[in-house]
């Protein structure tokens, strides 16, 4: 048997949604709905929760948009990005079947066949996001293989991203072509400990003379 064979996905494209204030819709109110609008949050969208019963927890957040009532057609309309968690394969499939009508991604909890879009699991170390598919043929492997790659990637790696990006600026303020810079040297230069560790100034250090020589080699 052909293990693609399994589920109709194949190959998905990944992809980062900036979604600060873009319109979100959720369809459902409970448990694992909680999870998605706690999620969306956080990335700073604008979400609307439409069921007929809402969670306290949802109710309780702050900025919500509810409409305690059952989906209609046509609701996904104006919105960015719909994600359904009502356990129900023929809401996912409606609201689905109105994503394409209205061109809005959808995700279906747990309903491949209902999705134009899949969430990733992922690890966040502060600015710095982790996704981990598997094309929807195994969520659970994505989530154990997010928790073996949290073992290697600490909090240390997001000021890490911080410091680089100054150093980013500082090279493209001085029109150096940043894409063909040798940052794996810098990387690989044990900076990742040195903030580990605590010793920012040193990290600091090493980056400034990396920025330095770069300077040099463009000018020379």
């Amino acid at each position: 048997m052909n293990p693609k064979d399994i589920e109709p996905t194949g190959y998905l494209y990944p992809v980062n949604l900036d979604l600060r204030g873009r319109p979100c819709l959720v369809v459902g109110g409970g448990r694992i709905a909680t999870k998605k609008v706690e999620k969306l949050l956080f990335y700073k969208a604008s979400i609307t929760v439409i069921a007929p019963e809402i969670a306290p927890k949802i109710s309780n957040l702050v900025g919500i948009t509810i409409h305690r009532r059952a989906y209609e057609p046509g609701d996904i309309a104006n919105y960015w990005l719909a994600i359904v968690a009502t356990g129900n394969k023929a809401i996912n499939k409606a609201v689905f079947e109105d994503g394409k009508k209205y061109k809005v991604w959808v995700n279906s909890s747990d309903d491949p066949k209902s999705c134009s879009l899949t969430l990733p699991a992922v690890l966040q170390r502060g600015v710095v996001s982790i996704a981990v598919s598997t094309s929807m043929y195994s969520p659970a492997l994505a989530r154990w293989l997010k928790q073996e790659v949290s073992n290697l990637v600490g909090p240390e790696y997001d000021t890490l991203a911080l410091l680089l990006s100054k150093a980013r600026s500082e090279l493209k303020a001085n029109n150096v072509a940043c894409d063909f810079t040798d940052w794996k040297s810098l990387i690989d230069s044990k900076l990742p400990q040195l903030i580990k560790e605590s010793r920012i100034e040193k990290a600091e250090q090493l980056i400034k003379e990396w920025v330095v020589s770069q300077l040099g080699k463009s000018t020379g």
